[in-house]
């Protein structure tokens, strides 16, 4: 079997400097091909049928079915059909063992060796081949690469690898490793040395190395150490003691140049970004990640590894090699960086993956980390600005498009103010316009207060958010508050979150500390005095139907109210 030119490209892996050449060309629509045709264009590298038009989904399932019964591969043909349909992209969940069982599975079908078939994780699949702390692809691996030496073409080695796991059995041979090992490359390292019978003795005396625990541990590890040091170099956040005490969110933040959780209440988590592909967003590093990463708590394969390149990118550009020119420091960075990923097992960087193509991108430029931090905050903005603004158009359908582009640019792309606006926009009396929202473009403070002494707010509806600053941020249950309020309140209450200057979630009946902060600054507020009535009337509450919890909630609403 001959080697097409991608994969030559991909044994020969690509130069350091046609790495900084192709990471300069990067673009992420190059990836939003579906998995169907970029397996349609590796196939096409070693068999002969059509590439392109409506028919190539029908001529590749109808080839790997053929090829299956050839090699006596059993490849279920509804997960195929799925792939080829694009029901489903396999690279978005490539961390799934089944997953990546059904690719090898396929490169067996397709009768492809050793480096073809790490084309097609690498090229296709978007991942990681031969995962060294898997007994099975270790197995595979071996296989593959003693056929390759041995001049063997095709996929024997598939059946050997699978063979030999199912014919191990318990052995009191030596264990090979007094400690556990977590470094990929020594695995590696020793097998490849091992004639047959020591390897399939190595799998069966060394089961801890195989374990899901110690799979991903080295990165792990590798991650927590690299932020701790990230921390280090920040001035606003210093040095932590343990990875459990690294302030997630804050760090994420930082590295990003912008907070997640603030930037995408509008368009739902980073992973979800729609303008972007999902093999690069899946994953895509958060601080939520990273806790649980630093904790120990389950992660997968693919978070891990977006963690771990995303460190190691921070720290060598955070202070800026000196004295080079930029593709040097490419150079530089890319050595460094695989060298670390070989290290603890994991993918290279590669420009033509998504990921790993988009952090080399950035590193082809002068300022990498403002170069990342410009290309995020362009993708979130626009995806706030096509949100927000059909959230406007859809409360206000004869206003125009570039007005209300206007208003989300005003309320600074902040959905907690577009929705602010829109309510107060549709009250009965309120006197707000959309002249006076965009004086106030890029004044926060100064839209909140705008909006508020334009609401046409009756007496009650002010009374009741003053009463409402003094519910607990966490908010109160519904049974709590309608207990508290008289009905008029209550009323006044309902017309408010109706209009968005109250919230009811999952916590309860709350304020928003923007509002509070408003309200409590137009008087001496809160006091005995100006909350009275209020005091009175949660003085007067009688918990008896009250859950244990709402029991609770009214106790500290009672010890707040005595602090005043």
């Amino acid at each position: 079997m001959s080697y097409g030119p991608l994969t030559k490209e991909t044994i020969g892996k690509l130069s350091s400097g046609q790495a900084f050449q192709v990471a300069g060309e990067w673009n992420p629509d190059d990836f939003t091909l579906p998995f169907a045709e970029r397996l349609a264009e590796n196939i096409s590298d070693y068999y002969d049928f059509p590439v392109e038009g409506k028919d190539q989904s029908a001529a590749v399932v109808s080839l790997i079915n053929r090829l299956a019964k050839q090699q006596n591969v059993e490849l279920a043909r509804t997960t195929l059909n799925g792939w080829m349909k694009g029901d489903r992209d396999p690279s978005v969940s490539s961390s799934d063992q089944q997953t990546r069982e059904n690719i090898y599975k396929l490169c067996a079908v397709l009768d492809y060796d050793y480096y073809q078939t790490t084309e097609m994780f690498s090229k296709v699949f978007f991942t990681r081949a031969f995962n060294p702390k898997n007994k099975k692809e270790l197995a595979l691996r071996f296989y593959a690469q003693r056929d390759y030496k041995a001049g063997v073409e095709g996929s024997s080695w598939y059946r050997k690898g699978e063979k030999a796991i199912n014919s191990l059995i318990q052995s009191d041979s030596i264990t090979y490793f007094e400690q556990l090992v977590t470094d990929t490359g020594l695995i590696i390292e020793e097998t490849e040395l091992m004639d047959e019978a020591e390897f399939l003795d190595f799998l069966v005396s060394n089961p801890e190395t195989f374990t899901r625990k110690n799979e991903n541990t080295a990165a792990r590890n590798e991650v927590k150490r690299a932020a701790m040091e990230a921390c280090r170099v920040i001035p606003e956040i210093g040095s932590v003691s343990s990875p459990k005490d690294i302030p997630y969110e804050t760090l994420i933040g930082i590295i990003l140049g912008y907070t997640q959780r603030n930037s995408t209440m509008a368009v739902g988590a980073v992973s979800s970004l729609k303008s972007l592909p999902a093999q690069l967003t899946t994953n895509f590093p958060t601080g939520q990640i990273l806790r649980k990463i630093c904790l120990d708590e389950e992660c997968t394969y693919d978070q891990i590894y977006k963690m771990l390149c995303l460190m190691l990118f921070f720290l060598y550009f955070v202070k800026g090699p000196e004295g080079i020119s930029v593709e040097q420091s490419f150079k530089e960075y890319l050595r460094l960086s695989n060298m670390q990923l070989d290290k603890v097992g994991f993918a290279e960087l590669y420009p033509r993956q998504p990921y790993g193509g988009l952090l080399l991108f950035c590193a082809a430029h002068e300022n990498p980390l403002s170069e990342l931090r410009s290309f995020l905050k362009k993708k979130v903005d626009e995806e706030s600005d096509a949100v927000l603004q059909e959230e406007m158009k859809k409360a206000f359908p004869d206003m125009k498009n570039s007005t209300c582009l206007d208003v989300v640019h005003a309320a600074q792309r902040n959905p907690y103010l577009i929705r602010l606006i829109i309510g107060t926009l549709r009250r009965e009396n309120s006197t707000a316009e959309i002249s006076g929202i965009l004086n106030y473009a890029a004044e926060e403070d100064g839209l909140l207060q705008y909006l508020y002494e334009n609401a046409g707010f009756t007496e009650k509806e002010k009374e009741s958010l003053r009463y409402l600053t003094l519910f607990p941020p966490a908010g109160l249950s519904d049974n709590l508050m309608s207990s508290i309020l008289k009905d008029e309140e209550k009323m006044a209450v309902y017309q408010l979150e109706k209009d968005n200057w109250v919230n009811f979630e999952k916590t309860g009946w709350s304020l928003d500390y923007r509002i509070r902060k408003l309200v409590n600054d137009q008087i001496d507020f809160p006091n005995k005095k100006n909350c009275k009535t209020f005091i009175d009337s949660l003085s007067a509450v009688d918990p008896g139907d009250f859950s244990e919890k709402e029991c609770k909630q009214l106790e500290k609403l009672r010890k707040r109210i005595k602090n005043l």
